[in-house]
């Protein structure tokens, strides 16, 4: 298992990007199981690093499908870690 290390290569709108696709393809090629992405905003109000993945806007939708497909074609499961950091 490949645990989600805070790449922070997302595009400062939280939208998967060519250099985010190219990292997590070269992990996978690795040989692990299954990669966590790393942290994966699901609110505008708990997006506390502009380069985190966003994915509570149907507009990420298509690029993170093509991220899960960059992963899976080495035979990798992937996951997100779910986060909102929201000072109380």
């Amino acid at each position: 298992m490949m645990a989600g290390m805070g790449a922070e290569s997302a595009t400062e709108n939280g939208y998967v990007n060519a250099r985010l696709k190219s990292y997590c393809e070269e992990l996978a090629s690795g040989g692990v199981g299954i990669t966590v992405v790393g942290v994966g905003c699901i609110d505008l109000l708990g997006k506390i690093n502009r380069q985190r993945i966003c994915i509570y806007r149907d507009k990420s939708i298509a690029g993170s499908s093509k991220l899960t497909q960059v992963i899976h074609r080495h035979d990798v499961k992937v996951a997100v870690q779910l986060r909102v950091d929201i000072a109380q």
